[in-house]
């Protein structure tokens, strides 16, 4: 009988695996996810697509992923089968656990509204260009970075460190202009509480998904712990901080900032009783914040001191790209986003670095919303 049930198992597999990309097999059920190394999995991946090509499969706690390694899949499921991929799982992740009501990770009209409800505002606020008032804090933490690498002296510190406090200055403006009641070390203790995240936020852990991922699996990862600790007290402070900007708000005299313009919104919206306004609650404001710490503070940090690394490890390439920046910048001017296009080394070297460097995991985004043929594969 135990011989019966192994042969029906493997039938079925190859059944369902019939016109999947090709991929490594892992063991039943939990697949390939005990074979990831938390500080390899990017280089395993690497290899992966060396071996399997720009699109390969593999499972993880009984789902099936697939992963995209080449800017051609990319553009075929982002540009030409967007329909097909615009779902997102409603399973547990740990992505959703700790940014639960981000419009990043909301599905159907939800993510839709909120997401061009932000992209507007990041616009207007100067987010997604350089503005003028938003270039002051800007070169002031860079010079402010310079100042504490010259009083350093060669010595040993924690660049990332410095890169955040810079960042805070810059995200306390944005998201509540500025206000007296949320300091430099409020926005610093709410990113120390999310480097504790982070820590648990691995690669290997980022692929847990499901119910069996959920109860049996991440409560044993390392970090766990600490991780859901921190991150009640993260909620618990943006709240109050949400409610205390609510206080003094004035929808006849918005403030630039984030909070207010989430708040006339949802009022707005409600005024001409617009089923959206639903969708504008504290819990996805929470969740917005959340990402934007991430993605506006420690990501710019961890980047930054990836980017250090990189010349320390490379010093033959530091002259050059010195070279680079005198030649088109300068010294008498500070740069800007308009030199970007003049630094071909400078821009090469930092899309090197993002690529071979393994603090920038990758993140499953995407799920098939139905069947679909996809560069000579079949995606269920």
């Amino acid at each position: 009988l135990a011989i019966l049930v192994v042969l029906l198992s493997v039938i079925y597999c190859f059944i369902q695996s019939r016109g999947l990309p090709p991929g490594p097999i892992g063991l039943p059920y939990i697949g390939y996810w005990p074979f990831f190394g938390t500080s390899t999995i990017h280089m395993q991946l690497r290899d992966q697509r060396k071996k399997y090509g720009e699109i390969f499969s593999f499972t993880v706690t009984g789902h099936l992923y697939i992963a995209l390694c080449s800017f051609n899949a990319i553009r075929e499921v982002v540009l030409k089968k967007t329909q097909n991929f615009e779902a997102r799982t409603e399973n547990f992740t740990l992505l959703k656990l700790f940014f639960d009501g981000a419009f990043a990770f909301a599905n159907g009209e939800e993510w839709k509204v909120l997401r061009k409800f932000y992209i507007q505002q990041f616009k207007e606020l100067g987010m997604t260009t350089f503005k003028e008032d938003r270039n002051g804090p800007i070169y002031e933490a860079v010079r402010d970075c310079v100042k504490v690498l010259e009083k350093a002296d060669g010595k040993p510190l924690d660049i990332t460190e410095v890169i955040v406090k810079g960042s805070s200055k810059i995200l306390r403006t944005t998201l509540f202009a500025g206000e007296d009641y949320v300091t430099d070390d409020n926005v610093k203790d709410v990113c120390y509480s999310y480097e504790f995240m982070l820590e648990s936020m691995t690669g290997p852990n980022l692929l847990l998904i499901g119910d069996i991922a959920k109860y049996l699996i991440y409560p044993f990862t390392k970090g766990k712990r600490l991780a859901e600790e921190h991150l009640k007290i993260m909620t618990k402070n943006m709240y109050k901080m949400i409610q205390k900007h609510r206080s003094s708000f004035n929808e006849n005299s918005v403030r630039n900032d984030i909070l207010d313009r989430y708040f006339k919104e949802k009022i707005e919206r409600s005024s001409r009783n617009d089923p959206t306004a639903q969708h504008f609650t504290d819990k996805a404001l929470v969740g917005a914040i959340f990402q934007c710490i991430g993605d506006g503070v420690l990501t710019v940090g961890i980047f930054v001191s990836a980017f250090f690394n990189a010349l320390l490890d490379y010093p033959e390439e530091q002259e050059k790209i010195y070279n680079e920046l005198m030649d088109v910048v300068g010294v008498d001017r500070d740069p800007g986003i308009e030199d970007k296009s003049r630094l071909p080394y400078t821009n090469a070297f930092i899309l090197e670095d993002v690529r071979t460097s393994e603090v920038f995991p990758f993140i499953r985004v995407l799920e098939s919303a139905n069947e679909t043929a996809f560069l000579g594969c079949t995606i269920p």
